[in-house]
């Protein structure tokens, strides 16, 4: 028979003692509205005395499921207490729900002086289970307030923050009389000291921090600082950087600072240096962009204190969360991977439109690993440049890649990525030595990507390609939110060129947007906002494909067309123009025949309220016959 540890409130709230757990009667729940998650504020009880305990957001389901009610009995196995607005708060990290409702216990005073609150005349038999969603609120204004200033309420002093108001009647003031012999729970006994909170101790671990501290230090490893970021809007301007943490006990968060913040510590902070952090502002994570498994991050501020490097000792170097390749789906989100560089292809530039022109260098990786897949990588900035360290098919971790479903499955680097070469890792090792020594880099793979230009090998096995004959009739096909991805091999049969299969584009190749020709013959781009002398033209070429299950059309865009073609939009219409009929006809007989391997986009769209499937190519090359010869080879041992 279990019993309340009596005593315990006080030593709690006092952060006199540390080490053991005590067990609690709650005496009532409330739920607390606000902009961010919902939040349940309990009163607990040692039969002595009574305190507020704010409940950890991790354990909300504890009442969502009716598992905590009030008149419960609990232990509290973990917990911090923090001052608000001069009062001590207990914060309930961990909780076990001893057993369900009984009646109350004793006649608990408030830890801080006081009456305690009574429970209603009908608590003294335990209540059936309780429907949290459906039960009246005590606290809303009105006579029945608690929290009201009054002669009855037992909140009354002058630094609570629930005043105000009257009172005319306690909803606890009835019989408060329990019935100790019915109540297992009544006889309490002291069980020594209890609380956390060690007032002595240096730090504390990151798992404990929550919004509702305001006193806290953490000893941490910077294992990833962000390259600093800057903005510039109708509000002004400003900048911004974040680096993630890591502490002894293997937990992260993250952490960014703005302006003057950023200025003050962000030399400071070097990646894999270990420092203490006291002070900042806790709010929830947003987990969109990190792969950081936490519920909160940190904004540093003016009240933020950093003290080190410091002793290293006992934290490691960062933390990982590995999924094999083969596991990968475009809604994956934010993964760690362990891979080999099977290739890199060559550096590229694009023009961000997002950062005003900004010219970023991107590079494509092919990876793979032991589960027999591989995936395409796009790094960016300062790693794509970096060809050097891709060369050789080193073993590489990476923390916090995007993966997307742009051409089957794909990943990215970003900004936070934190990238290790050659990790001096278990996995790495055993990674190293499956490639060099187990046959790794002879194996056939599975591709989960369809690599766009410049990027990596494309690597398919013949069995995995599709019917284009029958691609239509798989149920479901294309009907999703995002599009399917299809192989085939099929011959180009015919191309609709009676009108010229192209449109006056953008002559800038980020933009590609059409233009119209004015009557002071300048071409007007109202995307770019500005006139040229000239436009670009760019193919929308419709093509027939056909093999052996049957045939289908296909469109067909600037790249692809020109690959089929062997020549660009503006030789043709200029051929055209120039009325060469001979020579413009020639061009679209001598790609007819060809025989491809295509990579299609399949999706479901509507036209006229009549839904149809559209096939396009994303990606496209000849057929080579000797590829092909030890594919089909590869195929025919499979079946022996």
């Amino acid at each position: 028979m279990a019993n309340l540890t009596s005593g315990s409130i006080q030593q709690i709230v006092n952060g006199e003692v540390t080490g053991l757990t005590p067990t609690l009667q709650v005496i009532n729940v409330k739920k607390v509205q606000g902009a961010g998650a919902d939040r349940f504020r309990l009163i607990i009880s040692d039969g002595q005395y009574y305190a507020q305990c704010m409940l950890a957001t991790q354990l909300n389901h504890l009442v969502s499921s009716n598992e905590l009610q009030e008149l419960c009995i609990v232990k509290l196995t973990n917990y911090v207490v923090n001052n608000v607005q001069g009062r001590r708060i207990v914060i309930g990290l961990a909780v076990e729900v001893v057993s369900g409702p009984v009646p109350k216990v004793g006649d608990p005073q408030n830890s801080s002086g006081g009456p305690a609150p009574a429970m209603p005349a009908q608590a003294s038999n335990p209540p059936p289970a309780a429907q949290p969603q459906q039960r009246s609120n005590p606290y809303q204004q009105g006579s029945s307030n608690p929290y009201q200033q009054g002669s009855s309420n037992p909140y009354q002093q002058s630094s609570n923050p629930y005043g105000g108001g009257s009172s005319n009647s306690n909803p606890y003031g009835g019989n408060t009389n329990t019935n100790t012999n019915s109540n297992p729970y009544a006889n309490t006994t002291s069980t020594g000291p209890v609380a956390r909170e060690n007032p002595n101790a240096q730090y504390q671990p990151i798992a404990s921090l929550n919004p509702y501290q305001n006193r806290w230090t953490i000893k941490a490893r910077v294992t990833k600082r962000s390259d600093i970021r800057r903005w510039s809007n109708a509000r002004g301007e400003g900048h911004l950087a974040s680096v993630d943490l890591l502490d002894a006990e293997g937990t992260e968060i993250r952490a960014t600072m703005f302006k003057e913040d950023c200025d003050r510590l962000y030399e400071r902070l070097q990646e894999g240096k270990v420092f203490s952090f006291s002070g900042g502002r806790l709010k929830v994570a947003n987990k969109q962009y990190t792969s950081i498994k936490n519920d909160y991050e940190i904004t540093f501020g003016s009240e933020t204190v950093v003290e080190g490097p410091l002793d290293e000792a006992g934290i490691e170097q960062n933390k990982f969360s590995f999924v094999d390749i083969a596991a990968l789906s475009p809604d994956a989100g934010m993964v760690d991977l362990i891979a080999v560089v099977k290739s890199a292809g060559e550096l590229s530039t694009i023009i961000s439109k997002k950062q005003g022109g900004k010219e970023l260098q991107k590079r494509d990786l092919t990876l793979v690993d032991r589960s027999g897949a591989e995936v395409r990588l796009t790094v960016w900035g300062e790693s794509a440049l970096a060809q050097a360290q891709w060369e050789h098919s080193p073993v590489v971790a990476f923390k916090g890649l995007r993966a997307s479903d742009y051409g089957g499955v794909s990943l990215s680097s970003l900004n936070s990525t934190v990238v290790m070469i050659n990790p001096d890792l278990p996995e790495g090792h055993a990674l190293h030595a499956w490639w060099t020594q187990q046959g790794g880099a002879t194996q056939q793979t599975r591709s989960l990507s369809a690599a766009g230009p410049g990027g990596s090998r494309w690597v398919t096995k013949v069995q995995n390609r599709a019917q284009l004959g029958v691609i239509k009739d798989i149920p479901g096909i294309g009907a999703g939110e995002k599009p399917d991805y299809a192989e085939v091999k099929a011959m180009l049969s015919y191309m609709r060129h009676d009108n010229g299969p192209w449109y006056t584009s953008c002559p800038n190749d980020d933009c590609k947007k059409k233009m119209t020709e004015g009557f002071d013959q300048k071409w007007s781009c109202e995307k770019c906002n500005k006139q040229y002398d000239r436009c670009k033209h760019r193919y929308v070429l419709s093509t027939r494909f056909i093999e052996a299950s049957g045939q289908d059309w296909v469109s067909a865009f600037n790249d692809e067309a020109e690959m089929i073609l062997n020549k660009t939009a503006d030789e043709l219409q200029q051929l055209q123009s120039e009325g060469n009929d001979v020579a413009y006809e020639a061009a679209f007989a001598a790609a007819n025949f060809q025989h491809f391997v295509a990579q299609l986009r399949i999706k479901q769209e509507t036209y006229n309220d009549q839904a149809r499937l559209k096939l396009s190519l994303i990606r496209l090359k000849p057929v080579d016959p000797v590829e092909e010869s030890r594919m089909l080879l590869e195929a025919i041992d499979c079946f022996q």
